[in-house]
């Protein structure tokens, strides 16, 4: 799940349902945890959406990039910037990263990207 804020778990802050699948959750997640890492921690890559690709490739033949033209019907490059403008919001009311980090919320991202992806890794 998603936290907010506010300290509260959401889903569907960024997309809308009927896309909260396991893989659209897991992508979001995966999103937002390189997104956090390129603008509070000055990480360059995307592991997580790397990794989260790799492993749709394995299973479904589709890469994450597919998965989003898929579930939203809109290019990577959109679906990143509107999770980065979710986390630009959330950063705003915590009071910047440094204060993000201190009230757990990377700590979120991190935890919650590991059930998602543990969920999926284990699906048929």
């Amino acid at each position: 799940m998603l936290l907010t804020c506010h300290g509260k778990a959401a889903d569907g802050l960024i997309f809308e349902a009927p896309h909260k699948t396991l893989l659209g959750r897991l992508l979001e997640q995966a999103a937002l945890y390189d997104i956090y890492n390129r603008r509070c921690r000055g990480f360059l890559s995307s592991t997580y959406m790397e990794n989260v690709s790799r492993l749709t490739v394995e299973k479904y033949g589709l890469t994450a990039t597919q998965l989003v033209d898929k579930l939203w019907h809109i290019p990577l490059d959109s679906f990143r910037q509107r999770v980065d403008e979710h986390l630009l919001k959330d950063l705003r009311s915590f009071g910047g990263c440094k204060r993000s980090k201190q009230r757990g919320y990377l700590d979120h991202l991190r935890k919650d990207y590991w059930s998602l992806r543990h969920q999926a890794e284990s699906e048929p």
